[in-house]
């Protein structure tokens, strides 16, 4: 089995986007389908981009999100995952919202969090590697 990975929001706003980058993120999401994980975090991120730069209709929003949550294992967040967020902050000085995406990630047993957002090739607590999926060779 390959290993799990995390997809952050930005990455999925890509998807739904168009050029090069929606290309490669789609090439991603196909080879890696049965092994994503996502935050509602990350969906409810995606949502508010999506409407917010009216890169579609709410109700096509809505279906999108849909969508992920019927083919991706989402996770949900509780007290334990706020605190280890803040401790990620302090440590490797990722914003809180960055943070408890990492966690998210990590608490679901994910080697890698793609993201372009982030330090390519850092890991973070020797667990989880986060990678940009542009940057790989």
């Amino acid at each position: 089995m390959k290993d799990k990975i995390f997809i952050d929001t930005n990455l999925l706003v890509y998807l739904y986007g168009t050029g090069e980058k929606s290309i490669i993120i789609e090439k991603i999401i196909n080879k890696y389908f049965y092994v994503i994980t996502l935050s509602t975090q990350v969906l409810g991120e995606l949502y508010n981009v999506l409407t917010r730069r009216k890169m579609t209709s709410k109700d096509e929003a809505r279906k999108i999100v849909i969508g992920l949550i019927e083919n991706f294992h989402v996770v949900n967040h509780n007290e334990f995952s706020v605190l280890s967020a803040i401790e990620i902050n302090l440590k490797y000085g990722y914003s809180y919202w960055d943070s408890m995406i990492i966690v998210s990630a990590m608490e679901n047993d994910c080697r890698y969090l793609y993201s372009e957002d982030m330090q390519n090739y850092q890991t973070i607590n020797g667990k989880l590697t986060i990678t940009n999926p542009y940057l790989l060779k």
